[in-house]
Formats: C-alpha cells, structure tokens, sequence
C-alpha cells in the first residue's frame, strides 16, 4: 500500500512538472513492451514515458498482491491470524488498483497527451506535411511547400485517395492538379517506399494514361495534360535488389517459340517491346507492369493498361490493349484481335 502511494506521489511531481516546465531534452528511449521510440521532444514526452513505465509496474505488482492475497484468505482454513493478514493484504491491493485507475484518470484530465504515446510505424510530426497522394481540381496552388499545404488543409474540391480508384467522377472530380507526399519517419527518411500514381482517361483503369512519381522526401505537385477520371497508386519498392523477373511472350501458355522477351526495369521511361504483340506474362516477384500504345504518357492514344499480378498471367485476350484492329485473316464470323501494346513500364513493388 505504501508503495502505492509513493507511485501516485511520484506521478503527481511528475504532471505538476509538466505543468509549469517549458524546457526540452533530448531522450534516446528503450524498448517497454511494444514501445519502441527514439524522438527528440522536450519535457511532456519524457514525463508521459516514465509515466508509463510506472504504471505499469505499479500495475504489474499490485495485480500480483491482489492475486496472492486472495490466495491466502482462501488457504487460511480459519486461522483468524492467516484470515485478518490476508484480508488486509486483498484489499490494500484492491486500493491500490483503484489509486492507479484514479492516477490515470487524474493525468488524463491534466492533460490527454500524458497517456498518450504514438508509437506507429509511420508517426508524422504535426507541422509536417501530411503524407498521402492528393486529387484537385483545377484551380491556383502554390508551389511551395507550405503553399501546398495550406491549400490542401483549407481549400474545397481536395480528395485524399491513398488507394487506387475506379471512378473519381462519382465523387464529382475529374482530376487536373496532383500532389505527392510520401510518408518518412521522425529523421525525414522514406518508409522503404515512394509512391506512383497512373491517372486513366476512363474509369475502370482505361483509356489514355499518364503516369507520376515522387522519390523525394519533399512532397511535390504535377499537372496532367488532360481529366482523367480513375486512378492506380502503386508503392515502390525504394531498396530495389533486382530479385525476379518478368517475360512477355507472343503465345498464350507462355510458348517458347518465337521466343519471349526479358523485360527490363525502367523507372523513369517507357522501353520498347521488341517482339511486336503481347499474349501472355510471366512474372516471378512483386512488379507493376504497364503496356501502353506509344512510347511515352503524352502518346499513349489506343490506351494503357496496368498489371499488379504476382503470378503468371497465362492469356490477355480479354485485355483491351490487345484487341485495337480486328484481324483481317479470319473469317468474318470469327472476331480476332491485333496487340497495340508497343512500350512498357516495369516497377518493383514495395511489400
């Protein structure tokens, strides 16, 4: 019970501290259970991790008591002796469960921020610039960084999409004006990642396309040439180490005969298909494949289309970028397409 009260006491110094204290430190934390922080912050952090490591030890041993004064009250077989010992020991320890509830309670009402500890992997700071990928609609946006980030803070017709989107046109937003911000740790680093975002002409991932990254730590803004109306955010992988790779063949069934094409990685350009017509894709890893119909974004006019499949894709005859002109050996009745795929874009995929 004693122990108790010099827990509380020690808490109390510790948020009257907080209180009236504006000076700041720096703390290099350990490990306590799943709390693993390095931060540079000043006082209030420091107090809410103590706290933290009192409470629960406070909490781990007055638990322990209670169990075993319970414990003993049952075993005392009557012995008034063993009873009034155990008795007292049950409830200094149920005390001392209510005083550690009232300390939390009491810290919470002091200030919320005592009894908080955000320990996420992807904890940003408040005056950083809010990570995620952001559609606008025409309109006039600065071009720095605070500009950017007051514009998407306080300005109407900003849709924060971290994923991709069939159809941004049922949100009433045909997309002109994008922003990336990649998401980086309390020391600006990337998370392993940076983001790619491909803006489709139609919804459904068709039509024309055009294709954004940002491999910075500093959010950055980029204008499409066109509306585009639906939209595939990818993460890439930021520590690629050439593992895999990824074949596109002629035939369906992945025949060897003609022979397939090894497909490069070519993060900032498009590469060109040498075999002439894509029918099927042999992939072994995590990549983003992107066929398209020229050989950049601004000439992709017959379309684009994007592959995420970690497994071998056996038959594209359903894929629009292979059915642009019918062929013209076949029978009337029977519907037979070329291939217009004639570039592609490979990327590795953080996972």
């Amino acid at each position: 019970m004693r122990f108790i009260f010099i827990i509380f006491a020690i808490l109390f110094l510790f948020s009257f501290t907080m209180a009236v204290s504006g000076s700041s430190l720096e703390v290099d934390y350990i490990d306590v259970g799943e709390v693993s922080l390095t931060e540079e912050g000043g006082l209030p952090t420091y107090i809410t991790y103590i706290a933290w490591i009192l409470i629960s030890a406070s909490l781990a041993i007055t638990v322990f008591s209670f169990v075993k004064g319970g414990i003993l009250w049952m075993s005392s077989e009557g012995n008034p002796a063993k009873v009034k010992d155990s008795k007292e020991q049950f409830f200094s320890s149920l005390m001392g469960l209510i005083i550690i509830l009232s300390s939390f309670v009491f810290l919470s009402a002091i200030n919320p921020e005592l009894v908080e500890i955000d320990h996420t992997e992807e904890a940003i700071k408040e005056d950083r610039f809010p990570y995620g990928i952001y559609l606008i609609e025409d309109g006039s946006i600065g071009s720095s960084v605070s500009e950017m980030k007051d514009y998407i803070l306080n300005e109407e017709g900003v849709y924060k999409k971290n994923h991709s989107h069939r159809d941004i046109e049922e949100i009433g937003l045909r997309a002109k004006n994008i922003i990336i911000a990649n998401p980086t740790d309390e020391e600006d680093n990337l998370f392993g990642y940076y983001y790619g975002v491909i803006l489709h002409e139609e919804t459904s991932y068709r039509g024309r396309c055009e294709f954004f990254i940002n491999r910075t730590t500093t959010p950055k803004m980029f204008r499409a040439s066109g509306n585009f109306s639906s939209i595939t955010v990818v993460q890439i992988d930021e520590n690629y180490t050439g593992e895999g790779f990824v074949r596109a063949h002629h035939l369906p069934d992945f025949k060897e005969e003609p022979a397939p094409q090894l497909l490069d990685i070519s993060i900032d350009n498009f590469s060109e298909l040498t075999i002439g017509e894509v029918w099927s894709i042999d992939v072994e890893g995590s990549y983003l494949l992107l066929l398209a119909s020229g050989n950049s974004w601004e000439t992709t006019n017959e379309g684009c289309s994007v592959f995420l499949d970690f497994k071998p894709i056996p038959d594209l005859k359903g894929n629009p970028m292979n059915q642009c002109e019918p062929w013209d050996g076949g029978p009337p009745w029977f519907s037979s397409y070329n291939s217009c795929a004639t570039h592609y874009a490979l990327f590795p995929l953080f996972r």
